[in-house]
């Protein structure tokens, strides 16, 4: 999967359409094991459990930086005059608009075709 990457990635408003999780990974299927999918009011994350996958063997994103696709996580940024960031404790959301997961400690955002999307890790 070939896809631009760029040093910062800057997070969009836009929320993505209804189903658009459903083909996104027809035409990119996730290749890094652990992460699932969260919906909640029309809402569509993806999740990493931190206790489903501690006797797996599989490194935590937060170390890892990596994303469902197996890619690096980049830095991201809501204002041009942030920090740009990777993971932070859910306690410090910008956007509390959005539905968190139940037990979600951190998060990061990620992108593909121009639709951003969050990542959490739960406990």
């Amino acid at each position: 999967m070939k896809m631009r990457e760029e040093s910062v990635l800057f997070v969009n408003e836009e929320l993505p359409y209804d189903g658009w999780v459903e083909n996104l990974l027809k035409e990119y299927p996730a290749e890094n094991a652990g992460w699932s999918i969260f919906k909640r009011n029309g809402e569509t994350a993806f999740v990493w459990n931190i206790d489903d996958n501690l006797m797996t063997g599989r490194e935590i994103p937060c170390y890892s930086k990596r994303d469902p696709w197996n890619r690096p996580i980049r830095n991201w940024k809501f204002f041009e005059n942030d920090e740009p960031n990777v993971w932070l404790p859910v306690d410090d959301m910008q956007r509390q608009s959005f539905e968190v997961p139940t037990n979600a400690i951190q998060y990061a955002w990620t992108s593909i075709n121009n639709r951003c999307f969050c990542l959490y890790l739960i406990q």
